[in-house]
This record gives C-alpha cells, sequence and structure tokens, in this order.
C-alpha cells in the first residue's frame, strides 16, 4: 500500500511539471531578463517576439533573433510582419509589454503598413536598432550588418541549383556552378510564404 501511495505521489509530481509552462515566471522575473545583458547561455537560441493590436484585425509581429552565420561576433535579426490574428507568446519568448510600451502607436503602426513601402528602410533600421539595444544587444550598441551576405538572384540560376540537386533549394550544393548573386540588403523587403516582411540584420557592439 505504501508502496502504491509513493507511486502515485510520483506520477503525480510529474503531472504537475508537465503542466508547468514557461509562464510559471513572474513577471517581475521576466522583466529581470531584460534588465541586463543576455547570458552566454540565453543568447544560445536566443529568440523573443511581440504580438501587438495595431486596429481592427492587424497585429504586428516583431521577432528577434540571433544570426549564427558567424560566431565570432554578435549578429541579430530583427523581423517585422502582419498577422490577422494574436496569438498567446509563452513568457520567455515575450518582449514584455513594458518594452514595447517605450515605442509609440505610430511607430508599431507605421512598422505594420509600411512593409512592402522601400522609403521607409531607415525607418526599420532605426526601429530596430532601438529594439534590439533593449533586448539581445543590450549594454551594447546595435549597427547594420557587415557580414555582406550574397543571394541567388534570378530564375535562372535557381533552375541550375534544381537541376544539380535532384529539384532541392533549400542546403543545396552549388560548387562550381556559376551563379547570379545580388548583396543581400540589411534591411531587405521581401516575400516570405507570400507574406511581405521586412528583414534587418544587425551586429551587437
Amino acid at each position: 500500500m505504501k508502496f502504491l501511495v509513493r507511486t502515485a505521489a510520483v506520477f503525480a509530481a510529474i503531472a504537475s511539471l508537465s503542466a508547468c509552462s514557461s509562464d510559471d515566471i513572474s513577471k517581475e522575473q521576466q522583466l529581470a531578463l531584460f534588465d541586463r545583458a543576455p547570458t552566454k547561455e540565453e543568447l544560445n537560441g536566443y529568440y523573443k517576439q511581440s504580438i501587438t493590436h495595431i486596429s481592427g484585425n492587424t497585429h504586428l509581429h516583431i521577432l528577434v533573433k540571433r544570426n549564427y552565420t558567424s560566431l565570432d561576433s554578435l549578429y541579430a535579426d530583427v523581423e517585422f510582419s502582419v498577422r490577422g490574428y494574436s496569438f498567446r507568446i509563452d513568457r520567455e519568448e515575450e518582449i514584455p509589454e513594458e518594452i514595447m510600451a517605450r515605442f509609440s502607436h505610430e511607430t508599431k503602426a507605421t512598422a505594420a503598413s509600411q512593409k512592402t513601402n522601400e522609403a521607409y528602410r531607415s525607418f526599420y533600421l532605426k526601429f530596430a536598432k532601438q529594439l534590439a539595444e533593449q533586448t539581445i544587444c543590450f549594454g551594447k550598441r546595435a549597427v547594420s550588418s557587415d557580414r555582406g551576405e550574397m543571394r541567388v538572384s534570378d530564375p535562372e540560376s535557381i533552375q541550375k541549383i534544381i537541376a544539380a540537386n535532384n529539384g532541392q533549394v533549400l542546403g543545396a550544393n552549388t560548387k562550381g556552378l556559376k551563379l547570379k548573386k545580388i548583396r543581400v540588403p540589411v534591411v531587405d523587403f521581401r516575400y516570405s510564404l507570400s507574406v511581405p516582411k521586412v528583414f534587418v540584420r544587425l551586429k551587437c557592439v
């Protein structure tokens, strides 16, 4: 009987732990994560996001994450997009409302409405830098990335990649292929899965 009681207690404890989410951290603990520079461990897999209601069904989604192209320096990507709905974000991944409140509603509304307007390139760069300096780059300056990434730009080059890799594009071997490439801009206006987004590439210095 004692064994059964102990076994039941163990299973109850496991169930309790399984039911726990990152929301078990308090609001104060969440804010404390953004009141200092991220630790080395926290930078591994750094991924923070926010969802802000703008008006009607328009919600601004912002994602701040580490870019691992180079491990010698701290690079970050800030992504702006719009969702037609809100969704729940665990506190350990959420950029607190208190930080997002430092940016005016007009600023966030502009970020939501100008995702295809390249005339707003400097606007997105400034917004991304300010946000990065309060998150992943805390205690440092956020500047434009200096990595000079390149990407294939024309249909002919893409067809070469597909033909040489049995129809595969992602992770394809491009060695020996003569491809046309363009430099990826720091503020990159493009579509991802038919959704217009703005990607800003930064470096923490």
